[in-house]
């Protein structure tokens, strides 16, 4: 096994951890639960920058260095620099949509880790673990089909743990109940005026 593929594998490995602890944590600690989960996205990102050449991951500000990358001592790609690279280098780009849905989780990280304070109602906290849970859904549906149909080639290693988070993950569906009921009277309006709807990709509704 080389160095590069040893190190792709623990970006793996560590991005399915994020996920599991992303998942335990809505519930009870829905920072954490955000913060694990866009993790997760940036490392499997990153490791498919890492199946093309291990310099793609460290920061375009840094001259890549191999002793310094192997030992974690440098400064990693960013989201977009990483979405721009996987277009431009390895050919295997993101689409717009993609890229919006995991913009949405980095900007939850980003308030979580620097604004976040504790819901100060339990209806509160309901609302803010929906809107995580329907963000989550979103991004990882996409992210899903991604590394298990054109990346397939990349993380088939992974398949079974992939798919183990993914019936996890979908678990989240009972705290999109409440907003599916609230926006169904409207629904129904519309269906009645005309209007088609289709059930959702990510959540089933």
């Amino acid at each position: 096994m080389t160095k590069s593929t040893e190190l792709k594998e623990r970006l793996v490995t560590n991005a399915i951890d994020f996920l599991s602890v992303s998942i335990e944590s809505l519930a009870a600690r829905p920072k954490h639960s955000v913060v694990a989960f866009y993790t997760s996205v940036e490392r499997f990102l990153k490791a498919r920058l890492l199946e093309e050449h291990w310099s793609l991951v460290v920061a375009r500000k840094q001259e890549p260095e191999w002793e310094k990358f192997v030992s974690g001592d440098f400064q990693s790609v960013s989201l977009d620099e990483s979405c721009r690279l996987l277009h431009k280098v390895a050919g295997s780009g993101l689409t717009d949509k993609e890229v919006r849905a995991f913009r949405e989780v980095r900007n939850d990280r980003n308030k979580m880790v620097h604004f976040f304070h504790e819901a100060e109602s339990d209806e509160d906290g309901r609302r803010l673990r929906e809107e995580i849970a329907k963000k989550q859904l979103i991004a990882w549906y996409l992210l899903h089909r991604i590394i298990r149909g054109r990346w397939m080639a990349v993380f088939s290693e992974w398949t079974d743990e992939i798919d183990v988070i993914d019936r996890r993950l979908r678990e989240h569906h009972q705290f999109l109940v409440v907003i599916y009921e609230h926006v169904k009277p409207k629904i129904d309006e519309r269906i009645a005026a005309g209007f088609i709807y289709v059930a959702c990709p990510s959540c089933g509704f």
